[in-house]
Formats: C-alpha cells, structure tokens, sequence
C-alpha cells in the first residue's frame, strides 16, 4: 500500500487497512484561506495536507470555531446599542446551568466591551451574550455569511457552533468591507479554446447591487 509521508510524501509499505486508518489519525490536518475582503477574490485555497491521499476539504467542513465566533457576538452588542466603552464585571458567572471559565482562571476587575474582545474574555463574552440575546447572536451570525445551523444556547459566544472555515471567512471579510457582504470568488471568467466567454462573474457582479448587511457605524466600530 502507498501512505502519504510528511518525509518523502508517499512510501509503499506493508501495512494492513486497519493499520492505515490508525496511521492516518496521527496526522494533523489543516486547511488554509487568504481572501481579499473589499472583492471577496480568492487569492489561496489550501483544503488540506495532501490532495492524492487526503480528498477531503477542511475549508468547506465544520468545526467548532472556538473564540473566532466572539466578534460576532459583540458585532451583535454594537449593532443592538450597547456601548464598546461599557464595562462588565470580571467574574464568574453562571448563566442558567452554563458556568464558563476565563482560559487562565484569572478573574477581577472590569472590561469595557473592547477589552473584553481584544483580550478574549470568556465571562465577559458570556455576559455579553446574555444582555444582547441568543436570537440576535444567530440573527447577526446569519447576516454576515454563516449558513450552519447553530445551537439555541450561551454557549456559542465562546464559539460552541460547528461552522465552516469558508463562511468564518465572509463573516470577517464583511465586517471589514464596511458591512457589505463579501462573497469569496475564486473564478471570474471562463472561456472555451476559442476565446469565447461562457461564464463571466465579473459582468453579473457588475449588474448586482452591492448588499450591506450590517451598518457601517456597526463595521467600523468592530474593525477599530
């Protein structure tokens, strides 16, 4: 059997099916994607280690997304009215039967909501869910380019939802392009050996309104 090697790329060696499969779980898959966010153009797709022997796209599966969903949340706060100079309280909190823990179990003082997401506080994130509401939460998630079904709980302020790294990717591409929806675009045109034009995006984004998903107070507070 032919394996993938991160040494020489693929050896042949003996090994049973089984023994693959194990062998293929001790390696760590990625992915990778670079999108211009003002023109949604594509300008790497990386969807995994090895192509040949891995034919899985880790840019279109989901994963929990971890703190990357927390602008989101406060994209939520700030459209809803809450100030980014508003503080909460560094404590534990529980919220129902859900008690989230900052990451280095240090807690005290006070974070506006700038600082609660520039230094990823989950209590302060926790919080802020709480005040700004689940559905407004999935509502803004939607707006700004999530198509997974997220879960109706707090948790997901600290990123307990299963989303693609391709829709992470217009999330933070629109809050960027003053809160017009970016769309990534790998191809714009293709034509036949001919020069013929048989499919031309340019043009149909040409013919397209720009869509503003978000105001651009929202965008630009988010992005400073």
């Amino acid at each position: 059997m032919t394996v993938f090697s991160y040494s020489r790329g693929k050896r042949d060696t003996l090994i049973s099916l089984l023994d693959s499969i194990i062998y293929y779980k001790n390696h760590m898959q990625t992915a990778f994607m670079a999108v211009e966010p003002f023109t949604g153009y594509v300008k790497a797709w990386v969807g995994g280690i090895d192509f040949m022997h891995f034919k899985y796209d880790h840019n279109l599966s989901k994963r929990q997304v971890g703190s990357t969903f927390k602008p989101i949340v406060y994209a939520a706060a700030v459209a809803d009215g809450i100030s980014p100079c508003k503080y909460f309280h560094n404590v534990e909190v529980t919220i129902e039967d859900w008690s989230p823990k900052n990451s280095d179990n240090k807690y005290g003082g006070y974070y506006s909501l700038t600082g609660g997401l520039a230094y990823s506080e989950n209590v302060i994130a926790a919080q802020v869910i709480e005040k700004v509401g689940i559905q407004k939460t999935i509502d803004m998630a939607a707006k700004l380019g999530v198509t997974a079904t997220l879960p109706r709980e707090f948790g997901i302020s600290l990123g307990a939802a299963e989303i693609s790294l391709f829709d992470m990717m217009k999330v933070y591409s629109t809050i960027a392009n003053d809160g017009f929806k970016t769309e990534p675009l790998a191809v714009l045109k293709i034509e036949d050996r001919y020069g013929n034009v048989i499919f031309d995006l340019e043009q149909q984004l040409e013919d397209e309104k720009r869509v503003q998903v978000i105001d651009s107070t929202t965008a630009y507070t988010m992005t400073r």
